[in-house]
């Protein structure tokens, strides 16, 4: 695995883990919002 492509899949992870971490706090604020 070339240096190049290791950057690319982590890069790709931590894109992908901060999407789904900003959906979580979107969706619980959205929920909190419903509950309100």
């Amino acid at each position: 695995m070339t240096f190049r492509r290791r950057l690319e899949s982590l890069s790709g992870r931590l894109a992908f883990g901060f999407a789904r971490l900003l959906g979580l706090e979107r969706a619980s604020a959205f929920g909190g919002w419903l509950a309100r």
